[in-house]
């Protein structure tokens, strides 16, 4: 995304005349071709040569600082209306498993089933006396399940059963759509062009 917007930025402030492609050829030809490493801040110095405009504004915010990227603001500039959404919804973490036992191959050790005590190699038996076939059903059975709730979930370890209870927690899903505007300014025209072809 970094990259993205810096090549929007790029484009907008030469009129479409340069673009990251240039930035990425200048490095090619002037420090891979000669196995040369860049330092840091070369590659804001880079920009700014090749396009005679004052980046530091961009890199101290976005690259060396933790500013959030303004995407939905940058796209605009090429004439993109983006759309992000963050929705909540239910989870007890990552968790993997295989097969008709449904044996557990990897879990994430910091979440709400792992702090439960679920482990890995336990067997997946059922969630709220629920069973289930496959992990399509597995993640039903989370998803019908609300922030907060207690979801009981029985295993199988060593040949013995164990139930545990875990609280079902929030986790984020985030969205992007990008549509193209209608009317828009012939400069947008030659940025959005540029982007989706390349040139």
């Amino acid at each position: 995304l970094l990259g993205l917007l810096l090549d929007i930025m790029i484009r907008q402030v030469t009129d479409n005349k340069k673009t990251l492609d240039d930035v990425f050829r200048y490095l090619y030809f002037n420090y891979a071709k000669k196995n040369r490493a860049f330092k840091d801040g070369e590659i804001q110095q880079i920009v700014e040569e090749i396009t005679g405009k004052d980046f530091s504004a961009f890199f101290d915010r976005y690259v060396t600082g933790t500013v959030e990227l303004p995407f939905v603001e940058l796209a605009k500039l090429a004439g993109l209306d983006v759309t992000i959404e963050t929705k909540e919804f239910p989870s007890i973490g990552r968790i993997r498993f295989l097969g008709k036992d449904k044996k557990i191959y990897s879990i994430d050790t910091q979440s709400a089933a792992a702090k439960a005590g679920i482990r890995k190699e336990d067997h997946l038996v059922s969630l709220n006396g629920e069973t289930f076939k496959n992990r399509e059903e597995f993640l039903g059975i989370i998803s019908s399940q609300s922030v907060g709730d207690i979801l009981k979930i029985r295993v199988r370890r060593d040949g013995v059963y164990l139930l545990y209870d875990v609280k079902v927690e929030g986790d984020e899903n985030v969205t992007c759509s990008i549509e193209m505007q209608e009317n828009v300014s012939p400069k947008q025209q030659k940025i959005r062009v540029g982007l989706l072809t390349g040139k």
